[in-house]
Order: structure tokens, then C-alpha cells, then sequence
């Protein structure tokens, strides 16, 4: 059973693999939730599908407004289930900056 997040709620160690788009390029690596330990906020947007209208309208609207949660300490990790292929293009065809990871066993 999972319960709503707290604040200053400590969650587990995960790696997630995922990229952001810079200008062209696609960087891709592993995340892990352990390199932001102790540091400001992670807003994870959780979008079971990245076609579906409201799942592609989530990310967007974190994208439009990047220097303001940047401002606020705010990282923001696009989750999602599909591959990290899908997640480039993904960033790709909307002009995403912010991290996108996959999920692939989706546990949420």
C-alpha cells in the first residue's frame, strides 16, 4: 500500500535511466535518488503514458516554467514507463528540458 509523501520524508534509493535534452543533444545517464540526498526538492511527475493529452500536458507545464522552480530549489524528474529511447523522443517533440527517466517496472 503507498501513503502521500510528507515533508521532509525521506525516500529509498532508486536508479533510473533517462536523459535531458540540452539545445540537440540528449544526455543520458543513470539517476539515482541518492545523488540529491540533501539537497532541495525533487518534484518526481509521475505520466503513465507520454501520448496520452494529460500525461503530455504534465511535463509540459513543468518545462514552460524551468527558472522558477530552478529558483525555488526545485528539481524536477519526469517519470515514466516507457523506454529511454521513448524518453528522448519524448523531450525531442516537445521541447522538454527537464530530466526524464523511465520506470520500466512501474511501481506507482
Amino acid at each position: 500500500m503507498y501513503s502521500t509523501p510528507q515533508s521532509r520524508d525521506v525516500i529509498g534509493d532508486f536508479r533510473l535511466p533517462g536523459g535531458h535534452l540540452d539545445g540537440y543533444v540528449f544526455h543520458r545517464r543513470g539517476h539515482t535518488s541518492c545523488e540529491r540526498r540533501g539537497k532541495p526538492l525533487v518534484l518526481l511527475s509521475l505520466h503513465p503514458g507520454d501520448d496520452a493529452p494529460v500525461c503530455a500536458a504534465r511535463p509540459c507545464s513543468h518545462s514552460g516554467g524551468p527558472d522558477v522552480l530552478r529558483s525555488a530549489g526545485v528539481t524536477v524528474w519526469g517519470v515514466s514507463p516507457q523506454g529511454p529511447d521513448g524518453r528522448e523522443q519524448f523531450a525531442r517533440d516537445r521541447g522538454l528540458r527537464p530530466l526524464l527517466v523511465s520506470d520500466r517496472a512501474a511501481r506507482w
